[in-house]
Order: C-alpha cells, then structure tokens, then sequence
C-alpha cells in the first residue's frame, strides 16, 4: 500500500490595493504548505476577473478598496462559485460586517493580527461558515 499523498494546498486570490502589503502577504502565505497562492488583485474588478480565470478556494480580499464598495466586490466574487468562501481582512468597522456576511463573505480577521494567525484562518474558512468574534478571531457557527 502506497503512502498516503499529502492534501491538496488550499488556492489563495489575495486581493490588497496596496502592492507593498500585497507582496508581503503573498511572502509571507509562500511559506506554508498548507496554502498556494494562485494570484493577487489590485482592486475589484481585477478580482472578479481573477476569481473566475484562477478559481481559488478562498479570497483573501481588503474591502477597504479605494474606488470600489467591498460588499459589492463580495457579492460579485461569491457569485462566481457557490463554493468559493471569501475571508475578509477587516479593520475595526463592525458595522460593514453585517453587510459582508450577507454579500457572502465567509469569515473576517482583523488586520492587526499576524501572517501566522491568517495562515492559520484560511483552511478553517475553506471548510466552515464562520462567524468575527470580538476578540479578532473565527469562531465556527
């Protein structure tokens, strides 16, 4: 009997207007065996487009985009595969996660919290609907 294969690593679309945080997060993520980054956006459209053309398992998506509305930019992602969970990288404005979660974003966490911690986040938005706790972590509903 032939070993068991390792599980396929998770297909990550970060999206992250500013290109400096952008990198650092695609280098820091490069790291883990657990995640593949298959692409980074710049804005909105570019993740729409890429959502389709790359079909990740999750979007690591700013919705602090400049000249776009993040709950659109949510909706329009998730509408492009049921199957697709959205993590949102969030500041401290909990009004806008109502919202999210109804355009279909699958989880948040809170961008003070460290590379580790979202590389941690993402395989458990692969596989669960979450829901923000105070504290800045996921919790599973």
């Amino acid at each position: 009997m032939g070993a068991v294969p390792p599980a396929a690593a998770i297909r990550i679309l970060l999206v992250e207007t500013h290109r400096l945080l952008a990198g650092a997060l695609q280098a820091a993520l490069s790291s883990d065996s657990r995640v593949d980054v298959v692409g980074v956006a710049h804005d909105g459209a570019q993740a729409v487009a890429l959502t389709k053309g790359l079909a990740p398992d999750v979007v690591v998506l700013d919705t602090d985009l400049p000249l776009e509305d993040g709950v659109e930019v949510t909706r329009r992602i998730c509408e492009t595969d049921r199957d697709l969970r959205v993590l949102v990288l969030t500041g401290s404005e909990p009004g806008a996660q109502a919202e999210l979660s109804q355009a279909g974003a699958a989880g948040f966490i809170r961008k003070d919290r460290s590379a580790v911690e979202l590389a941690d986040t993402i395989p458990e938005v692969a596989s669960l609907v979450l829901a923000f706790s105070t504290t800045g972590t996921l919790v599973s509903h």
